[in-house]
């Protein structure tokens, strides 16, 4: 996956649990919303973690941002 050309995310609930059924979040990298995304899987598989930053320096955690050096962005 190609992380730099992504522009929205959208997080969309289908699951039955108490939260809205549906679009529950989205976000445009056009509208400022991020600049940065990286995506990542830790925890052996069992948890996927996406990280929006408005700037390279943000990005909370060091394995994104050796992800990052690594993808020369």
């Amino acid at each position: 996956m190609n992380a730099e050309k992504i522009t929205r995310l959208e997080v969309i609930n289908h699951a039955k649990n108490n939260k809205p059924i549906g679009r529950i979040l989205t976000l445009y990298k056009e509208l400022g919303d991020f600049d940065f995304l990286d995506v990542d899987i830790q925890d052996e598989g069992r948890t996927l973690k996406i990280f929006l930053s408005s700037k390279k320096e943000e990005l909370f955690c060091q394995k994104t941002i050796s992800n990052l050096k690594k993808k020369k962005l």
